[in-house]
């Protein structure tokens, strides 16, 4: 089962059967742009962002609101992550401000300012109290939420940080950027441990495995890149898709690529 939704007068915001290939059904009253969503398909809900000034939640089985949760002004809402255990969910946008919501109490925990320019990209674990964020000021922030500040900054990136993918255990992340290039990071140091170039456009999506030392991206250039993280190297392109890629979900195990993207579509790929 998949969540997709987009950009656009006329967008739906869909729940798919991916074995058969069929929309399951419609969630209602959404809005005409989404942006984000954080998905819990245990227990059948979701969350998602866009130009509204509030986040929504969503019970997928019935699609029905279940509640809004308000605490922007007005402005865009670009991700978000949630940890559905623990109840708590870190969302960024147009504001440049990290918000800490509590999903129990249907409330705004915190709010943060630590970048210069709107927010587009977060990685959460709560276990640790850390956060990742990545934003148009060329920056990725690796947050103590605990302490509710920066603890390392991540420089390098020459264009806008779009997407970024975290492995906790061995403090390595992964991020793409406007500037055509993903970057592998050792986030205890700071440093970038690799640069990875194979996309012609703007990087807009990643998805990493560290076990396997495999990735995936995409982004304008309508390709989905596969990598070798230990070596840096592009393994494959996959080329499908007539318009911009703007998300990517892998299962690692059966390695399965799903893929969507402004021209209308959600692909399912064998990696």
């Amino acid at each position: 089962v998949a969540l997709g939704g987009g950009v656009g007068a006329g967008t739906r915001l869909c729940v798919w059967d991916l074995d058969r290939g069929e929309v399951l059904h419609e969630l209602q009253d959404a809005s005409d742009t989404v942006l984000c969503s954080a998905c819990d398909w245990s227990s059948l809900r979701a969350l998602t962002g866009g130009w509204e000034p509030s986040l929504r939640l969503w019970d997928l089985a019935t699609g029905k609101v279940v509640r809004d949760l308000s605490g922007y002004s007005d402005c865009g809402i670009h991700c978000v992550a949630a940890d559905w255990g623990a109840q708590r969910a870190l969302s960024g946008g147009q504001d440049c401000m990290l918000r800490l919501w509590d999903l129990q109490n249907w409330a705004l925990m915190h709010a943060w300012v630590g970048h210069l320019h709107p927010i587009f990209c977060i990685a959460l674990d709560w276990n640790s109290r850390r956060a990742v964020s990545g934003a148009q000021d060329r920056v990725l922030r690796y947050w103590s939420l605990e302490r509710g500040e920066a603890i390392q900054e991540l420089r390098g990136h020459s264009g806008t940080v779009f997407c970024v993918a975290v492995d906790w255990t061995w403090q390595r992340a992964l991020s793409g950027s406007w500037d055509c290039t993903l970057r592998l990071w050792d986030m205890t140091r700071g440093e970038t441990v690799a640069e990875l170039r194979g996309h012609s456009n703007a990087v807009f999506c990643v998805a990493m495995d560290w076990n396997s030392q495999r990735a995936v991206s995409g982004g304008s250039d309508t390709t989905v890149c596969v990598w070798d993280l230990s070596e840096g190297k592009l393994l494959n392109q996959l080329c499908g898709h007539t318009d911009t890629i703007t998300s990517l979900d892998a299962d690692w195990g059966s390695k399965r690529l799903l893929s969507g993207s402004q021209d209308g579509t959600v692909r399912l790929w064998d990696l």
